[in-house]
């Protein structure tokens, strides 16, 4: 699937950078936020990931990741994460 393609109807650049993402203190670079900070964001962007997001493995586990503006979005529980994309 092309990055970012037909997904601006629900998730906009602006909106995303207007959040203030945690950085994470586990190994590898990335971040996060709480979904109970965001609850209006949290459900945009976990009908993106469920509705466009592609399933790849990490160590061993399958996730399903969505891919936008140069960043993969992942949900796990009650937190957001994001990285970036190299």
């Amino acid at each position: 699937m092309e990055e970012g393609k037909g997904k601006l109807e629900l998730i906009s650049k602006a909106e995303v950078d207007r959040i203030a993402w945690r950085k994470s203190e586990v190994k590898g670079s990335h971040e996060y936020i709480l979904t109970k900070d965001h609850p209006e964001f949290t459900v945009k962007i976990t009908h993106a990931i469920k509705d466009h997001g592609e399933v790849s493995e990490f160590k061993g586990r399958r996730y399903r990741y969505f891919f936008f503006e140069g960043f993969k979005y992942w949900r796990m529980g009650v937190v957001i994460n994001r990285a970036q994309m190299p």
